[in-house]
């Protein structure tokens, strides 16, 4: 199903179609959806000629999580189930209309294509997980095939009706590409070794950490190996016994480190080793043993597609949200709680 965005985090999507497996349920149950949503009237929302929402199916729909909160005795103010009960009428209504929609546009539920959408989960899931999870969500698989119809259609009316109209030429491509040239560019990044020496309890004892530091560095001066002092005398057990601890962006944060590289560290050339360096993690001589130049990504075939999907999608989501409002206003949608 194409879960299209509306407002900010919601999307225009039927009520989810998931699996659920595993579940550890109590056995015995004190409240029941019904009497958690026995607030609300029987015909919750009215649209069109005579079309309405029936509390009942509500209930349907609810899914596992609800279900499960109850069942584990989940304190459930009204104001919180209000607000999914919100969300799912909200699912609902828009399923509704992508169906209308798609209806208008001379599409039909076909049984074969649901029959296959059916047999396809069932294989995935395989039989004893397919009907263990309609049983944990109360549900008949003839209500389920018609769930499968209905997203089999949106699905194809999507592909067929909509698509096609969300035209995206070379030029947006292009256009998205330069005005966007962050989202394609790699950060600088460098390669980093260090030897560490842990702190002491006693502040004076960390004086002679750092003075021990500075002799190592003294021989690094002279031209002794790196490796070898780091696996002679570093205390980090991340890094590998030659101190190597990987490549890193300026703003990574490095386990070793307690931190992000430090911004001297990071401006050192290749094969310059730092001053000592205090962090949470104790005292340290980095070296730079590389480094990697930003870089923007060549605007290939292959980056041209993926800008093409997101630019598509992005028209479906504007189109589908003046169809929402247009449709709702249209057949006067009315909430009636």
């Amino acid at each position: 199903m194409h879960a299209l965005e509306l407002q900010g985090s919601d999307t225009i999507s039927p009520p989810p179609i998931e699996p659920f497996s595993n579940i550890d349920r109590p056995t015995e149950q004190t409240q029941t959806i019904e009497s958690v949503l026995s607030f609300l009237p029987e015909i919750l929302v009215t649209y069109g000629t005579d079309s309405k929402i029936f509390k009942s199916r509500l209930i349907g729909e609810m899914g596992m999580g609800l279900n499960m909160a109850i069942q584990q005795g989940q304190e459930l103010s009204q104001s919180k189930i209000l607000s999914i009960v919100q969300k799912l009428i909200d699912a609902m209504i828009n399923l509704d209309m992508m169906v209308s929609l798609a209806e208008d546009g001379g599409l039909a539920i076909l049984n074969e294509d649901t029959e296959q959408e059916l047999n396809k989960l069932k294989g995935e899931l395989g039989e004893l997980e397919f009907y263990s999870m309609l049983k944990m969500q109360g549900m008949t698989e003839e209500k389920f095939r018609n769930r499968i119809g209905k997203k089999v259609l949106i699905d194809k009316w999507m592909e067929e009706k909509i698509k096609p109209k969300m035209i995206v030429t070379d030029v947006d491509i292009k256009d998205f590409y330069l005005s966007n040239l962050s989202l394609f560019k790699t950060k600088e990044s460098i390669s980093i070794s260090h030897i560490l020496l842990k702190k002491k309890f006693q502040k004076d004892d960390n004086a002679e950490t750092i003075k021990t530091l500075g002799k190592i560095k003294h021989k690094l001066m002279v031209g002794m190996d790196f490796s070898e002092l780091a696996s002679q005398f570093s205390q980090c057990s991340i890094a590998d016994k030659n101190g190597n601890l990987g490549t890193f962006t300026e703003d990574s944060f490095v386990s070793a480190l307690a931190g992000p590289i430090p911004k001297n560290v990071f401006s050192l050339g290749i094969q310059e080793v730092s001053d000592p360096i205090e962090t949470n993690e104790g005292f340290h001589l980095i070296k730079v043993i590389g480094r990697k130049k930003a870089k923007v990504y060549e605007l290939s075939e292959m980056l041209k597609s993926k800008i093409k999907l997101q630019l598509e999608q992005t028209k479906i989501n504007d189109y589908m949200r003046v169809k929402q409002l247009q449709w709702r206003h249209d057949n006067s949608v009315t909430l009636l709680f």
